[in-house]
């Protein structure tokens, strides 16, 4: 089924499921769909099949996609059909889902059920018009989507496959931090003595240690393997991070070390969640996590580069970037001519007469407003761009 997007302008997903309902090509109902600003109803027509790539309807798992959209992202399941909608009919083929190996490698999976129950961490590869791309993400409905040992090496082992490679990874960033927890079946073993000592078994117990397990310290040191991981895949290959959902502690980081963000309206980049700091500070000073970490917050300071008002716009902006990178073009568009005058052009005149018609994109628009940043293309190549704003900026 596909949905009519003239109905639903944002649309984030467009595969649904009808249970129980025998339907005839060209039919339409009314359905429940996801949007940005939760589910509304649209006009479904019956058409052919969802192209072959993707999964079949009967694999859509709707109370895990409710789930998803309720923590304010998408199921990162439905990242190659999002991925299709956002790049306007370009060709997604090859795709395939991998799993992180014995050996530390990634490896096609074999048991996606087992796979999606035993770590959060996917990964997906494909080709966007014929060239490589790695997907990775945290899936939102498992553990809150905290980062454990296994998610974190899985993780640096996709960064380290787009560095050797040279491919671009495009990394949906939605995590809760490093995953913290007890181990219930040490802790039924333990008790307090008579003095007040911990025992276990009626022997005093002087340090815990659990190298196998995937909470705690563990987990805190496998997080900071992919911060390294992370920024030196930027220094040596091609990222960008699209904030889906909240990114809190590490998530957070990676955000900052990927350098090249956008972020989706509503989804904070943070370090610690307000419920925190107001106990802290004794008082309800922030009312909620975006007022920490919102958009208004990072494009002000520049960690974020561009912003979206939902995440179907903002895998657009990332597939452009890519692309950006990854095509060039051999067509030379016209150029506008150049306005008649003495006074000096402005940056957005002065790259509208220089670089290709429509290339020219800013990133960091909200900050450091005195310098004008961004990327387009002159005859086709992917070329940089820095004006001086000569305007009256207003800070």
């Amino acid at each position: 089924v596909a949905v009519a997007q003239s109905l639903v302008p944002s649309l984030l997903l467009h595969r649904v499921g009808c249970v129980g309902v025998t339907l005839e090509i060209g039919d339409t109902v009314c359905v429940d769909v996801a949007t940005p600003s939760g589910f509304g109803v649209a006009q479904v027509s019956v058409v052919d099949e969802l192209p072959s790539p993707f999964p079949s309807l009967e694999t859509v798992d709707v109370r895990r996609r409710a789930a998803a959209r309720k923590a304010g992202g998408f199921l990162i399941s439905d990242a190659v059909e999002l991925l299709q909608l956002a790049s306007d009919g370009c060709d997604v083929t090859d795709v395939e889902e991998l799993v992180l190996s014995e050996e530390a490698s990634l490896v096609p999976v074999s048991s996606p059920q087992a796979h999606k129950e035993a770590v959060g961490m996917r990964v997906y590869s494909l080709k966007l018009n014929g060239c490589s791309v790695l997907i990775v993400g945290n899936d939102l409905t498992h553990r809150v989507a905290s980062m454990g040992v296994k998610e974190c090496k899985t993780f640096v082992a996709a960064c380290e496959r787009a560095e050797k490679m040279q491919t671009p990874l495009l990394f949906l960033n939605a995590s809760s931090g490093a995953r913290l927890g007890v181990d219930e079946a040490m802790k039924k073993t333990l008790g307090f003595s008579d003095d007040g000592k911990l025992t276990a078994a009626g022997v005093e117990v002087t340090s815990i240690s659990n190298s196998n397990a995937d909470y705690g310290v563990p987990s805190l040191s496998a997080c900071g393997a992919t911060a390294r991981a992370y920024s030196k895949l930027y220094d040596h290959g091609m990222c960008v991070t699209v904030c889906i959902g909240r990114a809190v502690g590490i998530g957070a980081y990676l955000a900052r070390l990927g350098r090249r963000t956008i972020q989706v309206a509503q989804t904070p980049i943070i370090l610690t969640g307000q419920a925190a700091l107001n106990k802290v500070l004794g008082k309800d000073v922030y009312e909620s996590n975006a007022q920490l970490g919102g958009p208004q917050i990072m494009h002000q300071n520049g960690v974020t580069h561009l912003t979206a008002s939902n995440c179907l716009e903002a895998m657009k902006q990332a597939v452009n970037w890519m692309e950006w990178k990854t095509r060039v073009e051999a067509k030379e568009p016209a150029r506008p001519i150049p306005p008649e005058g003495d006074g000096a052009l402005s940056p957005a005149q002065l790259v509208d007469v220089l670089f290709d018609a429509g290339s020219f994109v800013e990133v960091q628009r909200a900050w450091a407003k005195s310098v004008v940043c961004g990327r387009a293309r002159l005859n086709g190549r992917a070329v940089g761009v820095i004006a001086t704003q000569t305007a009256t900026t207003e800070l």
